[in-house]
């Protein structure tokens, strides 16, 4: 036999192997026949997968699947698999129950034994029922109220015999005392709770209002649903945009812009403060020029030097008239020891002017 083909009988075997397994865990008797049904259930109080079904506490079955049902997603359908060779009634009821106080669930396949002439097919629907913990663990109210009424009659009849025991004995000591005593403390309890009850009808009207008060709000919060609800969206989609906001690198940014504004900032404050200071000297040097202090100062405030310099610059101007005019005057050039002709005043020299303005002013002072 090739190789090839061992392996693959080999798989072949561990995948059956695997799914016996796996109906095993779930309770499944993978030996024997099966027929399936089906019930809708309102609420499955946590229902599992592999839970066991019962007739009379002998297991016949299990759940193996579980789903809302395709045309009504209010409804839970439960699929449940029974032994073959238990005849199952149209009739009969699935029933949910609780098994404990941890909330363990199991599932009693529940029918008379008068409905056995009309049996359910495979794949048929049977009718579901859910029981609370309570109806569950004490069983039917009915038969409750049953048992609770017997239990009174024989308390009363006890009680009637002890009254009748103890109603000649001593009430001063011993258990006389002590049942004098139960009398006294069942009546104070009695005036208590009379006293309780007349309380609680004085503070009805408050408590109404309280849960009115109460009811209007819990019915302002279903109005604002909506609102509430959409308010969560937007705080949803605003925090989620800082997410991706790459906010620590646009914070890392800004906090470098302001380090570097603060640098220019103390840069431009010593720059104003050195400003300030020259603009402090220049202003000391403007009030020692105004007041005449220094060659600067004394230069723009003494009249007589601004005069002088106005006569200087006119005397060189008519200098530099006369010797463009009469170069002769000034400079001496002799050509082979010819000598030079004498100097003769002109008669509209432009000295004359400027000399006779002189002579008026100096008269004037």
């Amino acid at each position: 036999m090739k190789k090839e083909v061992k392996i693959g009988i080999l798989a072949i075997i561990a995948l059956v192997i695997v799914i016996f397994g796996l109906k095993f865990l779930k309770g499944q008797n993978v030996f024997s026949s099966k027929q399936t049904f089906y019930a809708d259930f309102s609420n499955v109080n946590n229902l599992t997968i592999g839970t066991p079904v019962f007739v009379h506490g002998f297991q016949v079955g299990t759940v193996v699947d579980m789903y809302l049902k395709p045309t009504n997603s209010q409804i839970v359908e439960v699929e449940v698999e029974v032994n073959k060779d238990i005849q199952v009634p149209k009739t009969a009821v699935l029933e949910i129950v609780d098994v404990g106080l941890m909330g363990a669930k199991a599932m009693n396949l529940v029918y008379d034994s008068a409905g056995l002439s009309d049996l359910a097919q495979s794949g048929d629907f049977l009718k579901g029922r859910t029981k609370g913990i309570l109806t569950s663990m004490l069983g039917n109210p009915e038969d409750l109220e049953s048992y609770m009424t017997k239990i009174e009659n024989g308390a009363t009849g006890i009680l009637d015999t002890i009254n009748d025991y103890f109603k000649g004995i001593d009430k001063t000591e011993g258990i006389g005392l002590a049942m004098a005593n139960l009398q006294k403390t069942i009546a104070n309890l009695q005036l208590l709770t009379n006293q309780f009850n007349i309380l609680l009808q004085g503070s009805n009207a408050s408590l109404q209002a309280t849960f009115a008060n109460l009811n209007s709000i819990t019915g302002n919060i279903n109005n604002k649903n909506k609102e509430i609800a959409e308010l969560l969206e937007n705080f949803n989609a605003i925090s989620s945009q800082v997410k991706h906001s790459d906010l620590d690198k646009t914070i890392k940014t800004a906090n470098t812009t302001f380090a570097t504004a603060n640098d220019r900032m103390h840069e431009l404050k010593t720059t104003l403060e050195g400003a300030n200071n020259a603009i402090s000297d220049l202003s000391g040097i403007l009030n020692k020029v105004s007041n005449g202090n220094g060659s600067l100062g004394k230069l723009m405030n003494d009249d007589g030097l601004y005069q002088n310099l106005e006569r200087t610059s006119k005397q060189l101007d008519l200098l530099i008239q006369d010797l463009r005019l009469n170069p002769k005057r000034y400079v001496n050039v002799s050509v082979f020891g010819k000598k030079q002709k004498a100097y003769d005043l002109p008669e509209d020299d432009p000295a004359n002017k400027v000399l006779e303005k002189k002579d008026e002013e100096a008269d004037k002072k």
